[in-house]
Parts: C-alpha cells; structure tokens; sequence
C-alpha cells in the first residue's frame, strides 16, 4: 500500500481545529465556548495546546479582545477550506453508504441561467441521475476564488482567467445586446449601433465582478471612440435589468439576458458584434471523479449548442 507522505497533518487533532475555527470567528473566548456548548477555561487550555503542538502563536491576547497573528490568519484560512471540503466529502461517504451517487457543486453566473443552466441541470439528471448538483449563482471572480477553496466544483464563467491553478473550456459564445428602456426613444429603433449610445448613461456590472464582461463592453465603446458613463453598477444580470426597467440607464448585456422578460425594458441587437463568452470551469488540483464526468458531459453536449453562432474560437 502506497501512503502519502504526510509531515504536521495527523499530528494535529481535528478537534483542536474546530475549537480555534470558533475562536478566531468569533475573536471571544467567551461566546466561543458558548457556541461550543463549553466554558471559556478548557477552551483556552485547548487553545494553549494547539499552539504548543504547531509551534507558533494563533492569537494576540489582550484583557479587551483576541486577534489573530499573521500564522492564524492563515490557518483560518486554511481550515475554513478543510472543514468546506470534508463537509462535502462527509456529505459524499453517506450518499455512498445509501448507494447513491456523489454530490457536486455547480456555479453559474447570471446570463446562463435562463438558457444553459436548466438544460445542462436536465441533461446531468438524464445521464446520471444519481448525482446530485447543488449549484450557485457567483460572479466570475466569485467563481475562481471559490474553485480555489473547495467550495465549488464547476464553474460556468466568463473567460479569461488568469488563475494558473485554474483550467477552462469554452463552450459557447452569444452576441452582446441593448437593454433599453421601455419608453426610451431608441426602443423605437430596429438598428442600433454603438455610437448611438455615446451620450448615454450606462448600467453594468464593475471590473471586479469578471473581466471578461467589463472587457468586452469597454471594447465596444471604443469601437465608437467613447467611454460609458456609468451612473450605476449591479453584478447580477437581472438586478441590472430592473435598473435599466427604472430609467438608471441602458445596459449592454448577454443575448441570453433577453430570457428575463421585463415589462419595462426592450431588447436590441447591436450592429457591431462582440461575443460574451462561456466557460466551464475546474481547478486542476481539486477535481473528482464525478465533476470530471459532468464537466466532460458538459463540453459534449453543449459546446455546439448555438448553431448560428458557427465557430467558438477567438
């Protein structure tokens, strides 16, 4: 039997982790151990013996509160990450042990909800009906820090990403549309172009949301030498359709947004085409058996889902 070589892990019992996970969240020894169901003295010794079998000091200890040192900062870190993933993985030995399939969280941004998302939902329970897909809405920026701590599986994003520890496929592109105001004057209008936005207010989701959307709007703009003014920002699609439904401004949005029925807005195609990509993606190091099997599915069916949008390439 081959064992992973494993140096500090088993050294540190898990329940000593659990109490300084309290600790550190609550930064109160008091409601700790109260939230532990203990009292405050074996909860400090517990503490005191953690630190004594790491080696390091977890906390800054003053009469009036408790603060974590840089070490606990990043144990706290560290251990949220591990109790995330064992939760699950607990989740995942019981759902074996009652002979069903694994659990996988998805996460998803807004623009793939009306359209991608219930399909590929439909088409994971039609291939492996016992797998259990719990799934998120989360920005792209959301998506990739939480494929790097454990708390998702997949993402559906908005490439590019940067993230080295991060792997995408691209499996679908859609042209970017106007989302006008129902009584605006270019509701009226059949054709559109970008400049006839110049003057406009905008509204749409900021840069740290997901680049690959800010990006691609900022490239439009300056296809007609502008700049949008924007007067407000939202992350979530249907947020900024409400807004735009309010008279805040127009929005450039995914074509798949249009699925949103609003009574107060209109949807318009744009003459210039840029495309807001999809992505499925996974962090390398983290991928099991049953994300890899739904995010092959995934690429599979859906990557030629929009015919009349011919080639996914750049």
């Amino acid at each position: 039997m081959d064992l992973i070589n494993i140096k500090n892990a088993l050294d540190v019992p898990l329940h000593l982790l659990r109490y300084f996970y309290y600790v550190a969240k609550y930064q109160h020894f008091t409601k700790a151990a109260d939230a532990l169901n203990m009292t405050q003295p074996p909860l400090s010794r517990r503490i005191q013996q953690l630190e004594e079998s790491l080696g390091v000091t977890l906390f800054h200890r003053t009469n009036r509160e408790v603060t974590l040192t840089k070490a606990g900062e990043y144990l706290l870190e560290a251990s949220t990450r591990m109790f995330q993933i064992l939760d699950k993985d607990i989740d995942t030995v019981i759902r074996i042990h009652e002979g069903k399939s694994g659990i996988i969280t998805l996460a998803f941004t807004g623009s793939t909800m009306p359209s991608l998302l219930p399909l590929i939902l439909k088409k994971s329970r039609e291939c492996y009906p016992d797998l259990l897909v719990h799934v998120r809405q989360l920005t792209t920026t959301q998506q990739i820090k939480a494929l790097n701590n454990g708390s998702i599986d997949l993402g559906l994003l908005v490439p590019p990403v940067f993230d080295p520890s991060i792997e995408t496929t691209l499996i679908r592109k859609e042209p970017y549309i106007i989302c006008i105001p129902l009584m605006h004057p270019l509701a009226q209008e059949t054709h559109i172009t970008i400049s006839d936005l110049k003057n406009e207010p905008f509204v749409m989701a900021p840069e740290s949301a997901g680049k690959g959307y800010y990006d691609a709007v900022m490239t439009l703009c300056e296809m007609a030498n502008f700049r949008p003014k924007v007067m407000q920002t939202a992350q979530e699609q249907t947020t900024i359709v409400s807004l735009v439904a309010a008279n805040f401004g127009i929005a450039i949005v995914p074509e798949a947004t249009q699925y949103f029925h609003h009574p107060g807005v209109v949807y318009r195609y744009l003459t210039e085409t840029v495309y807001n990509k999809t992505a499925i993606a996974w962090n390398r190091q983290h991928q099991l058996s049953d994300s890899r099997l739904l995010a092959d599915l995934i690429v599979k069916e859906f990557t030629q889902l929009n015919p009349g949008n011919p080639a996914i390439t750049d």
